[in-house]
């Protein structure tokens, strides 16, 4: 097994790193630089991973590398860069079921996106951007792989941008999971409730993932309510409740499902960590008994986590230190401490 991290550098603050270690022992196995800001995503089904960032010539580019040598097999230019409110915490590529596109999301707006944003497809037998493009007709909070005859899902957030203004209290906020069946298709929406008046108020719907071997679409809010979906047929299966300890929330994006769909992981953090997205614990929590079974302390808040496909390990960058940890989700033991050139500012299984 292995991990990657992207690092930023305290001696050069506009060059960023890539590493790829053991997992069992933390040796670096490959390195090297990414640009500023990139936007990274792992596709160990095609021996792939993808770097959005700059052109040294000016401009931007997606890099394709393989992660079995990190040799660069392809380079594809592109007209934008993907913008996030600071860091990486939801992908900006998503591949296609047949393996012959990979999505990119195309935003136009920073933060909260409003609805002149598209999906566009980079053929991977060319390296060249489809003819297509797909406008996402809603204000966008993330987006992941999904199954079942869908090619994506995301979550819609009733934040009146879409329409240049903010939506009056007295309005209803429908919260929304949208799937998208592929180009020329439309997107199926699923409304999942209202979200709340304010913005800092728990119950927003802020992380949505997939479970290849249940094909099951997962939505959490940040106060540990979960809807569980069938893409095939769009339908709600369930809601549940992660117990979240007293004070805390889910931090935006701080959701993880195993393989299997059983386990579903999500961050726990008062109210200073959540503003920075970072994790103080991780709740884990049984969707066929639907009753939260553990808590894992982080041994320090965790800025960005993953988990392994069995999840049976999570590794986490570690706020505030140069370190990523791993931890025995069965335990909560620490396996492996590595010290890094920089702050991590994201984490992937390999």
């Amino acid at each position: 097994m292995k991990l990657a991290t992207v690092v930023q550098r305290p001696d050069s603050p506009t060059s960023w790193q890539l590493m790829l270690l053991d997992a069992q022992d933390g040796e670096v196995l490959l390195s090297h630089d990414v640009g500023d800001h990139p936007a990274v995503d792992f596709f160990p089904e095609i021996d792939r991973y993808v770097v959005l960032g700059r052109a040294e010539e000016g401009g931007h580019q997606v890099d394709f590398y393989r992660i079995s040598d990190g040799h660069r097999s392809a380079t594809t230019p592109i007209a934008w860069h993907i913008q996030y409110n600071a860091f990486q915490l939801w992908p900006a590529f998503v591949l296609a079921p047949d393996r012959r596109w990979l999505y990119v999301y195309r935003p136009v707006t920073v933060g909260d996106h409003r609805s002149d944003d598209f999906i566009r497809g980079i053929d991977l037998h060319s390296h060249e951007f489809g003819a297509w493009e797909v406008p996402i007709p809603e204000c966008i909070m993330g987006w992941c792989r999904s199954g079942s005859g869908a090619h994506a899902q995301m979550l819609f957030v009733s934040d009146g941008l879409d329409r240049g203004e903010l939506p009056l209290p007295s309005e209803p906020r429908p919260q929304k999971l949208a799937l998208w069946r592929g180009p020329g298709a439309p997107l199926d929406t699923i409304v999942l409730g209202q979200r709340p008046v304010a913005h800092s108020d728990l119950g927003h719907a802020r992380a949505t993932v997939y479970a290849p071997q249940s094909r099951r679409a997962i939505v959490v809010c940040t106060d540990g309510a979960v809807i569980v979906v069938d893409p095939s047929s769009t339908a709600i299966v369930s809601r549940q409740q992660v117990a979240m300890p007293t004070g805390a929330g889910m931090p935006i994006f701080a959701a993880r499902v195993d393989e299997s769909g059983r386990w579903l992981f999500v961050g726990a953090a008062g109210a200073v960590a959540r503003a920075y997205a970072a994790s103080e614990c991780v709740l884990i929590h049984d969707l066929e008994r639907e009753q939260t079974v553990a808590a894992l302390p982080c041994d320090g808040a965790l800025s960005h986590w993953a988990i392994d496909p069995e999840g049976s390990r999570l590794f986490g960058a570690v706020r505030g230190r140069d370190e990523i940890v791993v931890l025995d989700t069965h335990t909560g033991d620490v396996v492996l401490r590595k010290t890094l050139p920089g702050a991590s500012t994201a984490v992937y299984c390999v």
